[in-house]
């Protein structure tokens, strides 16, 4: 699981993927980072859900919540989507854009965010692509 300082912040500035989550509440097995104490946990307890509603904290989405986020009906259509994703313009071009991630988790908040909010990383925070 990534918990590096890049990942935090892609999430923290993943506003949308921020909302949605604030809106379920966290459960059993979800990692979460808490500015005020400088530390990343994971949720262990259910019950600990008294960690919902603060402001301060930012879920990190694991790789398979990420992929459940994509609303492609099934495990071919998401694996050719990314596919796709991945070799942006036809190449795995070291310079391309899927490069520049360090973790699959980083990868996956990418793909998602371009997927259903048409945002590109661009190293400080998701703007909208200009095709």
């Amino acid at each position: 699981m990534d918990t590096s300082e890049t990942y935090i912040k892609m999430c923290e500035k993943a506003t949308e993927i921020q909302t949605s989550q604030q809106d379920m509440g966290f459960i059993h097995g979800d990692y979460y980072y808490e500015p005020a104490s400088r530390n990343w946990d994971i949720i262990y307890d259910s019950h600990k859900s008294y960690v919902y509603g603060i402001p301060l904290c930012i879920w990190l989405p694991r790789q398979d919540q990420l992929q459940e986020m994509l609303s492609l009906h099934n495990l071919w259509a998401k694996t050719l989507a990314f596919e796709f994703f991945l070799r942006k313009e036809g190449s795995y071009d070291i310079k391309s854009y899927a490069f520049q991630f360090t973790s699959m988790e980083q990868l996956w908040l990418a793909f998602v965010m371009k997927e259903k909010y048409n945002k590109v990383w661009n190293g400080e925070d998701w703007v909208k692509e200009i095709e």
